[in-house]
């Protein structure tokens, strides 16, 4: 029994989804994109909103976001994405 345990707990350290923690936001949250790829055109300095977090992808959390301007959602990754400072 402690050996299947162990084994279990093995598996769990060693899943890439277990050691990156929780997605970094949440759906409905606003945040800005930055695209790392040249050539993708998006809205520079308008907020997005996460409408869907999505598995890992290349060592990352993805997300589905959406703009007001766009008539389509576009898949990001966490790194691209920093979240809209809020006015006091």
């Amino acid at each position: 029994m402690e050996a299947a345990l162990r084994a279990c707990r093995r598996r769990l350290i060693l899943n890439p989804l277990y050691s990156m923690g929780p997605h970094k936001f949440k759906i409905g949250e606003m945040v800005l994109f930055r695209p790392s790829a040249r050539g993708v055109d998006a809205p520079w300095g308008r907020p997005f909103q996460i409408t869907q977090r999505l598995p890992v992808t290349g060592g990352q959390f993805q997300y589905r976001i959406r703009n007001e301007f766009e008539n389509h959602e576009r898949a990001a990754s966490e790194s691209e994405l920093r979240p809209v400072a809020r006015s006091i």
